[in-house]
């Protein structure tokens, strides 16, 4: 069985997020929650999987099976891109709201 965190560990090496880290001190289960919805939502984008990615224990944080390396790093990839399209449009939205204000 593969674990989430296994994942987790690999996409972390790849975003530095300074309310991700607060979130970790602060509350460790919150944080693994967070995290763990980068990977569920990115999930869908490795259509391309050999393996059935829907047969795992969300209970648990485990996939029912073994991932190899490249899978592993590929779903942490995918997790990534998740992290990173909710700050693109976190950006988006505060750039849109000052534009609002300069323009009121």
């Amino acid at each position: 069985m593969t674990t989430y965190d296994e994942i987790l560990d690999l996409a972390l090496i790849s975003i530095e997020d300074y309310h991700l880290n607060s979130l970790s001190k602060e509350s460790p289960e919150k944080f693994k929650t967070v995290l763990q919805g980068f990977l569920i939502r990115g999930l869908p984008s490795f259509d391309n999987c050999i393996k059935d990615l829907s047969d795992r224990d969300d209970d648990n944080a485990t996939f029912n099976f073994i991932l190899n390396d490249m899978e592993k790093s590929i779903l942490a990839d995918y997790t990534v891109l998740s992290w990173l399209d909710k700050e693109i449009n976190d950006t988006r939205q505060i750039t849109a709201m000052l534009q609002n204000k300069q323009e009121a």
